[in-house]
């Protein structure tokens, strides 16, 4: 250890055995403040709309924004049957065999057809 080091240990050590306390007089005037805080009325609680309810509802604004995308992005993938997803259709709907399903398309479904 340094000499550095023993001095802080020293400095510990004092303010150990003195702790340092607040004054009798600046406990009193914070509880002071903490009381006139306390006695003051609450103001009414503004009633929230019917958005803000069904927000709540859901568990929050981000939770309500999540249900909202997945919502339309299932909207609209159930009325514009983009090519890729025909065929995991008709394997719902029972008019393909397991065999004719390709899972994993080339990029080739991905560009537009001419």
């Amino acid at each position: 250890m340094t000499q550095q080091d023993d001095d802080l240990d020293d400095l510990f050590a004092a303010a150990a055995v003195n702790p340092a306390r607040p004054s009798d007089a600046l406990i009193a005037r914070i509880l002071a403040d903490a009381d006139a805080l306390l006695s003051r009325p609450a103001s009414p609680a503004p009633r929230p709309g019917w958005f803000a309810t069904l927000a709540d509802w859901f568990g929050g604004g981000m939770s309500l924004a999540g249900m909202s995308a997945a919502a339309l992005t299932g909207l609209y993938l159930g009325i514009a049957q983009p090519v890729p997803l025909t065929g995991l259709t008709e394997l719902v709907t029972g008019t393909a065999a397991l065999d004719s399903l390709d899972l994993m398309p080339s990029n080739g479904a991905l560009w537009a057809q001419e």
